[in-house]
């Protein structure tokens, strides 16, 4: 039987014995599932991916030097750290946003073309003609260097992240400006551009992700959220479509990809565990990553 219950129910549940296995979804509800007498703790990778978008149709990110700059200020490891926090989880940092490190033919490709270093953002800045203001802040034309930053809801981890980001900002000379907002406004937040930056997972429905270069990249595709691309690159993304072998249609794809994250306008930030707490010997339940097992799979070991 199948119950659809809200995480806390379904932790609740299961410690009374009342479910066979539930989704630990955070440090909390997986502190209340691990030890139970007689249950077992899987977990493994996911196939959704987390990452800041960057509207490069706003003004203040229209320029790829600002977009760069950001980038190179944000330290990936103190995100997942943030995220990961009390779930005993580690990952390597994603460099695709097609491929996950577990997948054959995967490449990090970020950091082909990206290395954090607040040091060289403060001089990807000067060199784009933004000046430290009297108050610390970037000036250039008479504007401060004021970033939004789009953050939906009250969700602590995400207040933390923000706040973590608005602080790795800061010695480069870049304002985080955090913009509250109400979870419902999240259609409206991606489908009109309402954001400068925004933090958003993606989840991969099958391990074909190398097919998906164009919704993520390409200018012409209502998919790619940050606006960024041009014709000549969507040629290229298109261009992979056609190769027939899967490994050198990867190949391809990496190479691509490297040439449209020097766009600056996406940055991968972590994927983050899949973890269940399930009763011993309930077979075909747990971390399965791409893998739906059938309804008529799932049952008791003999």
């Amino acid at each position: 039987m199948y119950v659809n219950l809200e995480s806390t129910a379904g932790v609740n549940a299961f410690k009374n014995g009342q479910l066979d296995y539930t989704s630990a979804v955070d440090a909390e509800s997986l502190k209340q599932v691990k030890g139970l007498k007689g249950t077992e703790i899987r977990s493994g990778g996911s196939p959704f991916e987390y990452s800041l978008y960057f509207n490069t149709k706003s003004a203040v990110l229209s320029e790829k030097a600002v977009r760069k700059a950001i980038q190179q200020s944000v330290d990936r490891a103190q995100i997942a750290k943030i995220q990961f926090q009390g779930l005993d989880y580690k990952e390597p940092l994603p460099g695709s946003a097609v491929l996950y490190s577990f997948q054959k033919g995967y490449e990090d490709n970020l950091s082909a073309v990206l290395t954090y270093d607040p040091a060289e953002a403060k001089k990807t800045l000067d060199a784009a003609g933004w000046k430290p203001g009297s108050d610390g802040v970037r000036v250039k034309n008479g504007k401060k260097l004021d970033v939004g930053y789009t953050l939906l809801g009250d969700d602590p981890l995400g207040k933390a992240t923000a706040g973590a980001l608005a602080a790795m900002l800061k010695p480069a000379g870049i304002h985080l400006d955090i913009r509250k907002g109400d979870d419902a406004d999240f259609a409206k937040t991606i489908s009109e551009r309402r954001f400068d930056l925004f933090l958003s997972g993606n989840r991969s429905m099958d391990p074909f992700g190398a097919r998906y270069l164009c919704d993520f990249y390409c200018s012409d595709r209502d998919s790619n959220i940050t606006g960024s691309g041009n014709p000549a690159l969507d040629k290229e993304i298109r261009a992979t479509t056609e190769i027939a072998d899967l490994d050198e249609q990867t190949a391809a794809v990496n190479k691509v990809e490297k040439k449209a994250l020097q766009e600056y306008a996406f940055l991968p930030l972590f994927s983050g565990p899949s973890t269940y707490g399930v009763k011993k010997g309930l077979a075909n339940v747990g971390a399965t990553i791409f893998y739906t097992p059938l309804p008529e799979t799932v049952g008791w070991q003999k």
